[in-house]
């Protein structure tokens, strides 16, 4: 059994009709996503920065970075005909932003 995939390229888990993953669930026409945001922003050591930082970008100078963490679920109207795991309907993702 091989890793199933669809037209956009999106990889689906190995299991025989590949609806295991959240991603099954947010490739549906009608799934909404709703939650919360939480931004932080702090002060960084500009030397530390430039190391993550690819060229040709520089840094813009405020020496500030931002923390943003995203709680969120996934609805769709598949979810009144089955009854859907809440492991495959939510997701958290922490990222940060360096301005350049």
């Amino acid at each position: 059994m091989g890793i199933l995939t669809n037209k956009q390229g999106f990889m689906y888990p190995q299991t025989p009709e590949g609806r295991a993953s959240l991603l099954d669930v947010m490739t549906e026409p009608t799934h909404r996503i709703a939650g919360n945001s939480l931004i932080i922003a702090f002060e960084a050591d500009p030397e530390v920065l430039r190391r993550y930082v690819p060229e040709p970008l520089e840094l813009d100078g405020s020496g500030l970075v931002y923390l943003r963490t995203y709680d969120a679920i996934v609805y769709t109207d598949r979810m009144s005909e089955e009854d859907i795991a809440e492991e495959r309907l939510s997701f958290t993702e922490n990222f940060f932003w360096i301005p350049c």
